[in-house]
Formats: structure tokens, sequence, C-alpha cells
């Protein structure tokens, strides 16, 4: 009678094939089963989660170590070629630097040279074409010029008449003033101790008499030549102008006195 009785569904293990192996298993094996790899698969994601914290440890400890020292212990080796760069990278610099001090002031020196040059050669060509500067000794030219007056001249500039200018006579500068030109004719009149030109007795605001050098081999009326001006002191005394050397040639002049400096007191 109980062994036809018939048997609760819910207490029949049945068997059925797992989808992996494809071996019978029961239902009560199939749980454990679930169970165990449920719990691997727990095991597992602990470990990576581990592993994930201990490599983000060791990277934050890492990073730590590179900020402290981020040549010192990391990159010797960088350092070291970094180091021999820079030494080498000195040496031309320094060798550079020296070669370019060098270069700038000979450089400095060149150009301080070419300016001085530059600048002596104006002074010499406005003195020598230009201006003529020479201090006067003696009293021919009294009061007009003193002795030891600075006397400015410009070379640029034809004398007209009753211009004081500079010549050369024997070699030395001396000043003189024109009272003729060339065709001129001049008289000097023993008895009024004054001389004409053209017949005209020019007016002066000289008080010395003018009289002929009698000593000169100089015949009046004197015409005077082309080329050439007759030249007075105005200290008419003083026989070292045209009276003693006749008319003086343009090619001796040096020039129109423009400015007369005062040095000796007035």
């Amino acid at each position: 009678m109980n062994e036809n009785r018939p048997v609760a569904y819910r207490n029949k293990k049945t068997a059925h094939f797992h989808h992996s192996s494809r071996h019978i298993c029961s239902s009560s094996k199939r749980r454990d089963r679930s169970r165990n790899i449920l719990r691997v698969k727990k095991n597992v994601y602990t470990k990576t989660q581990i592993q994930s914290k201990t490599h983000l440890v060791e990277a934050v400890q890492v990073f730590d170590h590179i900020k402290q020292n981020p040549l010192k212990n990391i990159f010797k080796k960088k350092e070291k070629k970094s180091e021999i760069k820079a030494d080498s990278s000195n040496k031309t610099t320094s060798t550079s630097n020296k070669k370019r001090k060098k270069h700038g002031k000979h450089y400095a020196l060149k150009m301080f040279l070419l300016k001085l040059a530059i600048v002596g050669f104006i002074f010499w060509f406005v003195y020598q074409y230009i201006f003529g500067i020479t201090i006067l000794y003696g009293n021919y030219m009294y009061p007009s010029v003193r002795d030891g007056d600075l006397v400015i001249s410009y070379k640029l500039q034809k004398p007209v008449t009753n211009d004081l200018i500079l010549y050369k006579q024997d070699g030395e500068l001396v000043v003189g003033r024109v009272v003729a030109k060339e065709n001129a004719v001049i008289r000097y009149n023993s008895e009024t101790e004054t001389y004409s030109v053209n017949g005209v007795t020019p007016s002066e605001s000289i008080f010395y008499s003018t009289t002929e050098n009698k000593d000169a081999d100089i015949q009046y009326p004197y015409t005077v030549p082309e080329g050439t001006v007759y030249v007075l002191c105005d200290h008419r005394e003083d026989y070292t102008d045209s009276r003693t050397y006749e008319a003086i040639p343009e090619s001796s002049l040096q020039g129109v006195v423009v400015f007369v400096i005062r040095r000796r007191g007035f």
C-alpha cells in the first residue's frame, strides 16, 4: 500500500542537465554551486577593489615623491644630461659673450676714432677753406685792432673798399684796410698829409696823418694793377702796408675780418 502511494512534487528530486557541464545534477547541488560562484565573484570584486586602492595609494605616494624630489631621485640620468648640456651651453655662451664683449669694445673704439676723425676733418676743412682764426701782435692797426686781439676772418667773401683783410706778407699773417682796388690811381699830398683815390680824398675816422714812404721805390701817382688791392694800416705812421710792398695780390688774401675779440682790456 505504501509502495503504490504517490510522492509529493515538492519533495521529489528531479534530475536536470546543467548548461555548462552537461551532466545530470540535483537542485541542491545547483544551489551550492551558484552560492560558490557568488562567493568567488565577491572575493574577486573585493580583491580588485583592494588592488585598485593600493594602486591609487602607490600613485599618490609616487606623485608626492615627485613633488618633493622631482629631479634628484627619479630623473637622475636626464638631470646629468641636462647638466652636461647646460655646462656646454654655458661654455659656449661665455665664449660667445667674451667674443661679443671684445667685438663690442673694438666696435666702440672704431666708432669713436671714426667720429673723432670726421670731426677733425670738419674742423680742418672749415679752418682751411671757410674761416680763419689768428691773434694779432703789434699796434699797426690801432685803434681798430690792438695787440693781442683775436681776429676771425671769412675766406669765401671778396673784399670791398674799407674792409679789414688778412693777407700773407713774407710768410706772416698781417691785417690791413683796403683803400683802393684794381685800376684805381693813388696820390699823396705832402702839404695836407692826406691821400686821394681817383682824385677824391676818402672820409675816414682815422686821426693819424697819411704820408708816403719815401724809402720805398714806388712812384706816385700809382695805378693799382689788376688782380690786386691797395692796403693801408690804421696807424699810418707804421709803413708795413702797400706803401712799402706795393699792392697786395688777391692770391695772398686770407679772408675778410668779420669779428675781433679783445683779449687785453678795452
